[in-house]
């Protein structure tokens, strides 16, 4: 009897004690977030008396309970991950939304102020101070592309920086994760051990900073281990073992990263960069696929249109100096202006070959065709093939849709390419070309004299094939670029050509008579010469032989005299079409004007942003809610707990009178038997 009594005071004792030292620990952890209240649960221990009859003993045996929704708090991960997504890109896309959007910032500015200058030139061409002033803003320009440039280039730097903090943060995060799960399967394993409710409580915490830099999926087993999986069902944590992210260079370029998942111990990596979503991670790439390299292309994109478009109006024209105009900015048909714009796969190609990539002038593949894209270009079993990837379009040389010209130039939306040392092309060979990637880097004003500027148009002059000519050559008249051809040199007079003997020499002979006064230029006394292009000058025309392998002996050609209205350098016919550039349709096959499509890729930033603003706010409230229901089962009440720690310290005071009440008794019984 008594030392029932005893047993039944010393559980009490113990169970109050528990149960004291479970409220102190609501008490003290109820500000700490992520924490789940706990709360002692008794029951009564039966004891066999015969058979199948029991009666309790009077003494109590208690567990912790752990007050924790699974449901909510996978809802609560998945909500984190997406708010976090979101957050990241709307602060990354805001950044360029702000400085290609604010007047003090943006291009349209300077852009605008160039047309302006130029028609104080319109109004006199020969006015030195509006010649001035134009170079002025259009050099202001130029440094504004170059500024919007380096905002550009320093977001990809931030980008690069961002995603190699958060991949080691998910790499310590995971780690730690499949360390508990084994401390936590180790306490389940221990009888008579307490649940491992605060480890419980960490992973829970060290899940949810996961869910904010990645989103993850968990399935827990029955041993307590809860693994982690990402992507496409990626396994991340696995019981107490655990993979690795790690961020691999391209093969095309050192800068663009690839996010794989790695095994420890095992070769190879599993790529997952396109099925990651949620978390930073997953912002971070949304951003960079959806802003950042589409501003990027669509700014070198403008740049390029823009040095094309004015370099290809400009040489139109005729200076001061009464020359043939030269490129007011860079000239990117000069592949010493275009190096850094594609990449050879680094990784897979065997052979040595490199790459010209450039800008066209021809009419038929000019600015107008230029669309923002990469591509890849590949060889394999002698064809080519070129993949345009903003749309997957192929183009090959096996089926004619990509056509090679006879000086092994491939021209294509606007772009040039040449495949150097051909012969050391290596089978599957493939590179990555990137045309607008660094155009704006090059961007500049390279003209320093005002009287340079080709206000004035260039003489028109038509030209006729004679009736008799059984070959097929087409002529261009122009007016000359060569440095001493001027003004000049031009006489009013028309002239005639003829192509003759052309078993006398290897190009054959070339006669232009000037029909004012009959004065006769040939190839044959020197007097005229026949350029490498194939073009024929004479008095400051340039002559040029379109398909000059079709012409026949005895052709014949004629061409006019210039227009009656030529004002000569006074002219302001040039400088007005340069001015019109304003508003003419010049990008997206000649669609939209500079000013339209830098305004559509500020309208498409800003709609994204505020999207991203949208969803930011909407995840923050139903975080908030998911929260608010979480703290609803797992938070801490402190009245309760007040509560609870009066009831626990009585009956601890309680079941401590028991055992003064069971000495008396054992004295008294002792007493009675001496």
């Amino acid at each position: 009897m008594t030392r029932e009594i005893y047993n039944i005071a010393s559980s009490g004792l113990l169970l109050a004690q528990r149960g004291l030292n479970t409220t102190s620990s609501n008490i003290s952890s109820a500000n700490v977030e992520g924490y789940s209240r706990q709360r002692l649960e008794t029951s009564g221990i039966p004891e066999v008396l015969g058979g199948a009859e029991a009666a309790n003993s009077g003494k109590a045996s208690g567990y912790i309970q752990r007050f924790n929704d699974t449901f909510i708090q996978s809802r609560i991960s998945s909500e984190t991950s997406s708010l976090q997504s979101v957050d990241t890109y709307q602060r990354l896309a805001s950044r360029i939304d702000s400085f290609i959007a604010d007047p003090d910032t943006n291009l349209l500015v300077p852009m605008t102020d160039v047309f302006t200058a130029m028609q104080d030139i319109v109004a006199d061409p020969t006015d030195s101070a509006a010649r001035i002033d134009m170079l002025d803003r259009a050099t202001v320009m130029a440094q504004r592309i170059g500024t919007l440039n380096d905002q550009l280039t320093t977001l990809q730097d931030q980008f690069d920086s961002e995603m190699v903090s958060d991949v080691n943060e998910v790499n310590l995060l995971a780690r730690n994760i499949a360390e508990l799960n084994s401390h936590i399967v180790d306490l389940n394993n221990k009888p008579n051990a307490d649940p491992p409710n605060e480890l419980l409580d960490k992973r829970d915490a060290l899940l949810q900073k996961l869910s904010e830099k990645i989103n993850v999926r968990t399935v827990s087993d029955d041993d307590g281990n809860l693994n982690v999986f990402v992507g496409y069902g990626q396994s991340l944590v696995s019981g107490d073992s655990h993979n690795s992210l790690v961020l691999e260079s391209s093969p095309y370029d050192g800068r663009d990263s690839h996010l794989m998942l790695v095994t420890p111990g095992q070769p190879g990596a599993t790529e997952i960069t396109s099925s990651v979503s949620g978390g930073s991670i997953g912002g971070l790439q949304k951003f960079k696929r959806e802003v950042l390299e589409p501003s990027i292309t669509r700014f070198g994109q403008l740049a390029a249109g823009f040095a094309l478009a004015f370099n290809a109006r400009q040489r139109e024209g005729i200076d001061l100096n009464g020359t043939a105009g030269q490129n007011i900015f860079t000239d990117y048909t000069n592949s010493a202006n275009t190096v850094e714009n594609w990449r050879a796969d680094t990784v897979h190609n065997t052979g040595t070959a490199t790459l010209e990539v450039t800008f066209d002038d021809a009419p038929d593949n000019d600015y107008g065709k230029l669309i923002p894209t990469d591509y890849e270009l590949r060889y394999q079993g002698g064809e080519y093939t070129l993949t345009r990837l903003s749309d997957n379009k192929v183009l090959s040389t096996a089926d004619e849709t990509l056509k090679r010209a006879e000086d092994g130039v491939f021209r294509v939306d606007g772009i040039k390419i040449k495949v150097l040392d051909e012969t050391s092309l290596g089978e599957g060979d493939g590179y990555r070309l990137k045309p607008f990637s660094r155009v704006a880097d090059e961007f500049a004003v390279k003209v320093g004299d005002p009287a340079k500027l080709a206000a004035a148009s260039q003489p028109s002059r038509d030209w006729s094939a004679a009736d008799g000519n059984a070959g097929t050559a087409t002529l261009e008249v122009g007016f000359s670029d060569a440095p001493d051809a001027t003004i000049k040199n031009m006489v009013s007079s028309g002239y005639d050509l003829r192509y003759e003997n052309p078993e006398l020499s290897e190009t054959g002979q070339y006669t232009i008579t000037r029909l004012s006064d009959n004065r006769v230029f040939s190839t044959v006394d020197g007097s005229l010469t026949l350029a490498d292009d194939g073009s024929l000058t004479v008095d400051g025309i340039k002559i040029s032989l379109l398909g000059r392998e079709g012409l026949v002996d005895g052709d014949s050609f004629s061409i006019t005299a210039p227009d009656d209205d030529f004002g000569g350098i006074a002219d302001n016919s040039n400088m007005l079409a340069l001015s019109q550039l304003q508003t003419a349709g010049t990008l997206d096959n000649k669609t939209y004007s500079f000013h339209q499509v830098y305004t559509q890729m500020v309208t498409t930033i800003g709609g994204r942003t505020r999207t991203a603003e949208i969803d930011t706010q909407a995840h923050t409230t139903f975080l908030s809610q998911l929260t608010e229901q979480r703290e609803n089962v797992s938070g801490v009440n402190l009245d309760e707990e007040a509560s609870s720690l009066l009831k626990y310290q009585q009956a601890y005071q309680a079941a401590a009178q028991i055992i003064p009440i069971a000495n008396s008794m054992f004295d008294a019984l002792l007493s009675a038997v001496r």
